[in-house]
């Protein structure tokens, strides 16, 4: 039992709390299913487990639809619940961990589906918490963000991974902005009827030293570079970029998969990009969200991981780094740790993403050709960070 003298939560501060974050506490303490309770059920027994009346004797999934913000109760969970109660949970893979976890534990909101035929849906497949799902992107018949449960017969049945690039048909929730994918139609290109779900698994933890030569904007590196390349403005770095990648796409022994990442882009750019038949586009507009430009960097990631253990080498160009961390910022701004200016978990993640150059063997490599402009190249971040990450070309 805590002492009288120790911060409390009190009936107070829970009504002051909005029915997400009310849930968000309640899931940090270990209250079971707390999307299933009613607001005063979830504050007696919040009050009960926090005040130590209550023993939560086992570690919870956290599960749910999340909060529009976790920040106070992050502050609140630190300051208000015992160290020996908080032990007791399972720590979360992300702080954002999307309404995947709400459609895997209650998948009945199917039901009230009134639409009455399936929508052809595509994403690349992400996990959290040993739940698969995508995001549906735009450039099929729904033209919207939906986020689509994927059953696990599903994912045992092919043999799916992170970063598959999937084309199904989904059922929609009449009631929630989210899906279930009922029936495969392609993965990573390939009509389902040939797929091989006995696909071997190459391991990408090893790395060779590169060897082999090749060239990025008329300059000589080795596969398996991580290079940066400065231009004056947008303009040219996209015009340079096209130029390479219409130069590899022409080759016919070219053995690498092409992959450009951008966000912010002029809609023509990504229009001209999906033309390219050898090209995998991760590519935002200037009017996307930023969960979408945070979800594009994601399946850029998770793609080229889940081709090289399919034994497929990858080119990848990634179009304005600084563009990039800005962008995050503006996603994780209610995070508070930062770096040289920049949010932590977006320094990060483009770090990650640069850094993904590597040769594993003679014949496996993944390439990164990063841009950035001429202005840009005494930033802080460039200097004492991607500059210790890529050469310069």
């Amino acid at each position: 039992m805590r002492n009288s003298s120790d911060k409390a939560i009190s009936p107070e501060m829970l009504n002051a709390l909005g029915i997400y974050e009310l849930r968000e506490l309640a899931r940090s303490i270990g209250v079971s299913s707390p999307t299933t309770k009613k607001r005063e059920q979830l504050c007696t027994e919040i009050l009960n487990i926090s005040s130590g009346a209550v023993i939560v004797e086992g570690k919870q999934n956290k599960k749910g639809r999340p909060p529009k913000t976790i920040t106070k109760i992050t502050t609140m969970v630190k300051d208000y619940i015992p160290p020996e109660i908080l032990k007791l949970q399972k720590p979360i893979k992300r702080e954002s961990y999307s309404n995947i976890l709400m459609l895997a534990q209650n998948p009945s909101i199917y039901g009230r589906n009134n639409l009455g035929i399936n929508k052809q849906i595509f994403g690349y497949l992400d996990s959290v918490n040993g739940h698969f799902y995508l995001n549906n992107l735009k450039n099929n018949d729904l033209f919207k963000f939906i986020t689509f449960y994927v059953p696990d017969e599903i994912i045992s049945r092919f043999n799916l991974r992170e970063g598959d690039k999937v084309l199904a048909y989904g059922k929609i929730s009449d009631n929630y902005d989210c899906g279930i994918l009922e029936e495969v139609l392609k993965i990573n290109d390939v009509d389902v009827l040939n797929w091989n779900s006995k696909r071997k698994v190459y391991d990408i933890s090893a790395f060779d030293i590169p060897s082999e030569d090749t060239f990025v904007f008329g300059e000589k590196i080795k596969k398996g570079d991580r290079t940066i390349s400065y231009f004056q403005n947008d303009e040219d770095a996209i015009l340079a970029i096209v130029k390479e990648i219409e130069k590899l796409s022409r080759d016919k022994n070219l053995n690498e998969k092409l992959v450009f990442v951008g966000i912010e882009l002029a809609p023509e750019v990504i229009y001209y990009g999906g033309l390219n038949k050898n090209l995998e586009m991760f590519a935002t507009t200037y009017y996307n969200n930023l969960d979408e430009s945070y979800n594009t960097i994601i399946n850029a990631i998770n793609f080229c991981k889940s081709t090289l253990k399919d034994g497929k080498s990858v080119r990848m160009f990634i179009f304005d780094v600084m563009g990039l961390v800005t962008r995050l910022d503006q996603h994780f701004a209610s995070q508070t740790a930062s770096y040289l200016g920049h949010n932590v978990s977006g320094v990060q993640l483009v770090k990650q993403l640069v850094g993904m150059g590597k040769a594993i063997s003679k014949n496996l490599t993944l390439t990164t050709n990063s841009v950035a402009f001429e202005s840009q190249r005494n930033d802080e971040f460039i200097v004492n960070e991607i500059n210790k990450i890529a050469k310069t070309v």
